[in-house]
C-alpha cells in the first residue's frame, strides 16, 4: 500500500507537467523544449525525493570519475527499466540524450513528449536498418554541435529479470564511425525489481537503485577498437552487478 501511495504522489507531482505538455507540443516547439529542459533540471530529482520520503527507495550514485569527465563523451550502460532514464538525467541532467526505441515517441505519456521535444534518436524495432543508421548519424551530428551527452544501451532492449544481454555493435559502432568521442562505461542495477506494477507493488518500498561510472576510454579510432571496447565495457557492467548483488558481508556495496 506504501508503494502505491508513493507512486501516486509522484504521479500527482508531474501531472500538470503533462498537461503543458499538452498544450504546447502542438503550438510551439521551441516552448516546448525548454518546458522539457525544465523537466529534465528538476523533476527526476522530485520524483525520486517523494518516492525516498513514502517508500524509503533510494537512487545511489556512485560518481567518483566524474571530475575526470572529458568535456563531451558517449555513454554506454546495461538497461534494466523505463526509469533508467530519470536516473540518467540525474546524472547528466539536460545535457543527456538518449537512443531509443520508436515506441517511446508515441505510447508513454510525459517520457515522449519530453523525448521528442529534446530530439532524442528514435530507432524501430525491427526492419529498416537503413533508416536507423541514418537516423543514428543524424543524432551523432547533433549532439557534437549541440554538445550534448549520447546515450546507448547496448542490450537495445531492457532486461526483465536483471540478467545482462547481448551487447549489439551495430549502433554503437555507426555513431563512433560518424563522431568519434571517449566513451564512458556505467553499470545501473535496480531497475527491473521494479519495471511492472506488481514489481512496483511487492519490491518499491525499501529498494534501491544504482548506477556508477566504471571507466572512461580514450575514443576508439578503428572497428576492433570499438569492438574491444564494447566487450570491455559488458566484463565491467557484469563485474560491478555481481559485486552488487553479492550477499551481504562478502563484498562492499559500491
Amino acid at each position: 500500500m506504501i508503494s502505491v501511495l508513493a507512486t501516486m504522489c509522484a504521479v500527482f507531482a508531474i501531472s500538470y507537467l503533462a498537461l503543458g505538455f499538452v498544450i504546447l507540443y502542438p503550438l510551439n516547439k521551441r516552448w516546448c523544449a525548454a518546458l522539457a529542459n525544465f523537466a529534465v533540471r528538476r523533476y527526476p530529482r522530485i520524483i525520486f525525493a517523494i518516492l525516498r520520503a513514502y517508500a524509503n527507495f533510494r537512487v545511489l550514485l556512485s560518481l567518483e570519475l566524474q571530475k575526470s569527465l572529458p568535456p563531451q563523451y558517449l555513454v554506454i550502460s546495461n538497461h534494466q527499466s523505463l526509469l533508467d532514464i530519470p536516473v540518467f538525467m540525474l546524472f547528466l541532467k539536460d545535457r543527456a540524450r538518449f537512443v531509443a526505441k520508436e515506441e517511446l515517441s508515441r505510447h508513454v505519456p510525459i517520457v515522449a513528449e519530453i523525448l521528442r521535444a529534446q530530439e532524442h534518436c528514435f530507432l524501430p524495432r525491427s526492419g529498416n536498418m537503413a533508416r536507423a543508421m541514418r537516423a543514428i548519424d543524424s543524432f551523432a551530428q547533433r549532439v557534437w554541435k549541440e554538445k550534448l551527452i549520447p546515450v546507448i544501451f547496448p542490450e537495445g532492449t531492457r532486461s526483465k529479470d536483471g540478467t545482462l544481454g547481448t551487447f549489439y555493435q551495430a549502433g554503437f559502432r555507426r555513431f563512433l564511425d560518424k563522431r568519434p568521442m571517449p566513451v564512458v562505461v556505467c553499470a545501473l542495477d535496480g531497475g527491473y525489481r521494479i519495471s511492472t506494477l506488481d514489481g512496483i507493488i511487492r519490491k518499491l518500498t525499501g529498494g534501491v537503485y544504482r548506477l556508477k561510472i566504471l571507466k572512461i576510454f580514450p575514443p576508439p579510432l578503428s572497428k576492433r577498437e570499438q569492438i574491444a571496447l564494447l566487450q570491455e565495457g559488458k566484463e565491467l557492467i557484469e563485474a560491478q552487478l555481481k559485486k552488487w548483488r553479492a550477499p551481504a558481508g562478502r563484498e562492499a556495496p559500491t
